[in-house]
């Protein structure tokens, strides 16, 4: 078993080693995270937390079983309130396919079966838009008109599932005391999740899975009888689940299957119990796949092969240079416009060759590195470009938004690199229960394999990996004690305590004096540009009108008009009173500058005073892009973007950074204290 092992675990360090590489000097550097701190300010920050984490490890290992409980129970309750009052606080209007998704499922749920064109594009996300139709139809059964928030609620629950079943595993690996502390502290402060907990979309489905897999088969061996068939069920469901929704979960059974062996090989699990749980996931699995499809059809879907997306598409996507492996529009346009299925399999094809031969071998080693560096390098996995519009956010948060995207991605960033590093510990110095630690481990190359060599890159698609990279820090952790403080010792931690104090504030403060603020995003309106873009027809005469609120002040508007020419008024007015009325083109009336106003309403009006038709882009929804009210009939909404702009301003204050650098660096001294004098009374 160890020498069997020893290649898997010294590849998923090198990973995770490679991943500490790009997370501290190359991190992406676009969509939302524009304001990253200098390397040394983040090593020294990610110090500092380590050595907090250690120091509270220590204590941890020494409280009373009643003590730890009760600490326990009282940090499950903390998460539970913070969970409940993000997902009633943030709720996401749905972007790009976010936005398909929902509208489509707005339909379904109201029995209206006319597929958007999209899925025929897409015909991965028919199966998730088939789920959120059930919920739906449910909620508007009940009278629930705008459900949003409670399926932030039960997408929060479910992510939960991988707290529960990571809490399984410490239990297994025999890290309770303090394992399950560290894992319920790691879980509460990692801002991903409840970025992920407010996204409705597929990453939420598949967070968990890798861990509630690999709890659920510590259970399925501890059981017997028809105990142990009703958790083999249960493990078969999430796991056909996770795959139907997002087929890249097909890693994850590929996983399995090969621990499984390796169970049985090495007399862990019987053979024939390996073979019912194997031949039971794919039965599953087959009748998932095939209950979908059937579904799919009586809820009026059909597929075209025609006009589908071939596999190799994404395939030649991930090997483009140019967005190092990413989502490419132009990649798209092209294979999309080819006629047939085999039209645009020869298509993507000839992109993957060309470009495979263009590269070769040395450029094609430079350009999965990069594509590494997508997957790995940020620590938020993306969760501040999921979504630009809100149908609900705290005035705080919008006010303030890239101030709180900065010091919250710098957090993430740090506790990304401690449990990085502790997961490599983990790795290397495996203690016993290994082979539910080596699934993981498994799992995680596995993914990484797929996107990184084969797929499609984006940072959310390593989103199931940060529960694992959790709970291989936590268990990394574990095997590391502190030693004992002596005098000079806590001179010497405390000096270098207040001298990484100093310098982290000092660069933290040079990065936000550098940083300056004119402009804040107040809400828009941008979905109809993604995959079918929209326009709305103004006839000649014709008006049409905006309602919207703005959540803060605002004083300037863009419009996305198609038409260039022609001849149009814009009236912006508030509470009935004319705040802006300007004459021209379309193009010259793109930008619309008006004096400032309070949050509240705002009527935007377009009327056509030309000769002509004019054109706009909107999108066709089946809900209001402002308050999420459902519509019985798909309404248009105009593109519109709605700013604020102010004097200005620093991407953070003098107040600010010396108050949170001063507060880790005392919780840091306070402990070292608390440790010199445990260490003296003994």
């Amino acid at each position: 078993m160890k020498y069997l092992m020893r290649p898997l675990n010294w590849a998923v360090a090198t990973i995770f080693a490679g991943a500490m590489i790009v997370a501290t000097f190359f991190p992406v550097q676009i969509f939302a995270d524009k304001d990253w701190a200098p390397p040394l300010a983040m090593l020294l920050v990610a110090a500092g937390l380590l050595l907090s984490y250690l120091n509270l490890q220590h204590f941890a290992r020494r409280w009373s079983p009643t003590t730890y409980r009760r600490v326990l129970w009282g940090i499950g309750g903390l998460i539970v309130i913070a969970q409940l009052a993000v997902a009633l606080s943030f709720v996401d209007a749905g972007r790009a396919d976010a936005f398909f998704v929902r509208n489509q499922a707005i339909a379904l749920a109201q029995g209206l079966l006319n597929w958007s064109q999209y899925f025929k594009i897409y015909p991965n996300n028919v199966n998730f838009t088939l789920l959120e139709a059930g919920f739906l139809k449910v909620a508007f059964s009940l009278g629930w008109q705008t459900p949003w928030a409670g399926l932030n609620v039960l997408r929060f629950i479910w992510i939960d599932t991988g707290l529960l079943a990571g809490l399984v595993l410490l239990k297994h690996w025999r890290n309770w005391q303090p394992g399950a502390l560290s894992y319920l502290l790691a879980w509460g402060l990692s801002v991903p999740l409840y970025a992920y907990g407010v996204f409705a979309y597929t990453d939420a489905l598949v967070l968990p899975l890798m861990v509630d897999v690999a709890a659920l088969l510590v259970i399925v061996r501890q059981k017997t009888g028809w105990q142990r068939w009703l958790w083999s069920m249960l493990s078969w469901l999430v796991l056909g689940l996770g795959i139907v929704m997002k087929s890249n979960m097909i890693v994850v059974w590929v996983a399995v299957v090969l621990i499984l062996c390796v169970a049985a090989w090495q007399h862990q699990w019987s053979w024939r119990l390996v073979g019912q749980w194997l031949i039971g996931s794919m039965v599953v699995l087959v009748l998932f796949s095939g209950g979908m499809n059937r579904l799919a059809k009586v809820n009026g879907y059909q597929k075209d092969a025609n006009t589908a997306l071939p596999v190799t598409s994404w395939m030649a996507m991930s090997l483009n240079p140019k967005l190092d492996g990413q989502y490419n529009h132009a990649d798209f346009t092209k294979v999309r416009l080819a006629k047939t299925a085999a039209a645009k399999k020869q298509t993507a094809q000839t992109m993957i060759k060309t470009r495979v031969t263009k590269m070769g071998a040395r450029g094609l080693v430079v350009h999965l590195a990069r594509k590494f560096r997508v997957f790995f390098a940020t620590g938020d996995f993306d969760s501040f470009k999921l979504t630009t519009q809100w149908l609900q956010a705290p005035r705080w948060y919008i006010r303030h938004q890239r101030s709180w995207q900065f010091w919250l991605v710098l957090w993430t960033q740090c506790w990304y690199l401690v449990w990085l590093l502790g997961g490599i510990v983990a790795v290397l110095r495996r203690r016993q229960a290994a082979l539910s630690l080596e699934l993981l481990a498994l799992a995680t190359l596995g993914l990484t394999m797929f996107h990184v060599g084969l797929w499609e890159v984006e940072a959310r698609y390593a989103l199931p990996l940060l529960p694992v990279v959790l709970m291989l820090g936590i268990q990394g952790w574990s095997t590391v004690w502190l030693p004992v403080l002596t005098k000079k010792r806590l001179a010497l931690a405390s000096g270098v305590t207040v001298v990484g104090a100093v310098i982290v504030s000092g660069q933290l403060l040079n990065l936000s004096n550098q940083t300056h603020l004119k402009q804040t995003s107040v809400t828009r309106q941008g979905n109809g540009s993604y995959v079918l873009p929209d326009t709305l027809k103004i006839a000649v005469g014709q008006t049409q009108t905006v309602h919207l609120t703005t959540p803060i002040a605002s004083n300037e508007l863009e419009l996305h008009p198609a038409s260039k020419t022609g001849r149009v008024t814009v009236t912006i007015r508030q509470a009935g009173h004319l705040i802006k009325r300007v004459t021209g083109t379309p193009k010259k009336t793109t930008t619309v500058n008006y004096r400032q106003t309070k949050a509240g309403a705002l009527t935007i009006s377009i009327t056509n005073r030309g000769p002509r038709a004019v054109t706009y882009h909107d999108v066709k929804s089946w809900y209001n892009q402002q308050t999420g009210q459902r519509f019985t009939k798909a309404q248009p909404a105009l593109q519109y973007k709605i700013f604020l702009n102010h004097k200005r301003s620093n991407l953070s204050t003098l107040t600010t950074v010396t108050t949170l650098v001063g507060l880790l660096s005392l919780s840091l001294m306070a402990s070292w204290w608390a440790l010199w004098r445990h260490s003296i009374a003994k």
